[in-house]
């Protein structure tokens, strides 16, 4: 039988990582010891990093939008660690490992759930839907949201409860 990893893996091509996600991924790769210093990481534990980076290195890149990129400039506001994780988002640019996809307002704000989720979710749950990537997420209302439309997702904090 093939654990709930695998067979996100197994039915996904691309991802997208939720914003406490990527802001995880992004302080475990500047130093794994970075993750409890940043106030919105503090929740999550080294073995969440090494989890969490086993799966992204099963995907050629990662994709996210303006508005996840915005609100992780907005959660770190720590100026050594800011400048930490933009060097390390600055590599992944680099490197063809984070693709950048530009979602219009004008076609988020028309789904009845724009109010509920907000900017980033939403982006984020248009992207997957119309592309079909698959997402991970540390957001229980996102992940409802997801799998009532049939988007391919993880709700993260429930694997790694799961899986402890």
């Amino acid at each position: 039988m093939m654990s709930e990893i695998d067979e996100f893996i197994q039915n996904t091509n691309k991802i997208i990582l939720d914003t406490e996600l990527f802001l995880l991924f992004l302080a475990g790769l500047n130093n794994i010891n970075t993750i409890e210093k940043i106030k919105a990481t503090k929740k999550f534990t080294k073995k969440d990093f090494e989890t969490l980076k086993k799966i992204v290195k099963e995907f050629n890149d990662i994709k996210t939008t303006p508005h996840i990129l915005t609100e992780i400039s907005n959660l770190n506001k720590h100026k050594y660690y800011r400048k930490k994780l933009f060097e390390c988002m600055e590599y992944l640019i680099n490197e063809n490992l984070l693709d950048e996809k530009f979602i219009d307002i004008q076609k988020l704000i028309k789904d009845k759930k724009f109010k509920h989720l907000g900017v980033a979710d939403m982006g984020i749950k248009e992207l997957s839907k119309k592309q079909n990537y698959g997402v991970i997420t540390a957001d229980f209302g996102l992940y409802n949201e997801l799998k009532a439309n049939n988007i391919n997702c993880i709700n993260f904090n429930r694997y790694m409860e799961i899986n402890n």
